[in-house]
């Protein structure tokens, strides 16, 4: 329970920022796209036990993809803010 709630907040605030980096005349289209890929992802992810039945694996490399994408990122806009110093 305590794991779904703080998942819960972390998300709520992850949300708050991204709505934060966006002029207010952009909001309607931002929200439409995260609830359009929140609802793909979804279904997604119902569907992909009836094809693979490993759930730990998946998860566990669902996870370590998304540390490395995040950690790509970060490098990607430091070598771009220190470039336009």
């Amino acid at each position: 329970m305590l794991a779904f709630i703080i998942i819960g907040i972390s998300g709520n605030i992850f949300e708050k920022m991204i709505y934060a980096s966006y002029p207010p005349t952009e909001l309607a289209g931002i929200y439409s796209i995260i609830s359009s890929f929140f609802s793909l992802f979804g279904v997604i992810f119902l569907l992909v036990p009836n094809f693979y039945s490993n759930i730990y694996v998946l998860g566990v490399t669902l996870n370590g993809a998304t540390v490395i994408i995040g950690c790509v990122l970060l490098i990607i806009v430091k070598l771009s803010a220190q470039k336009m110093k």
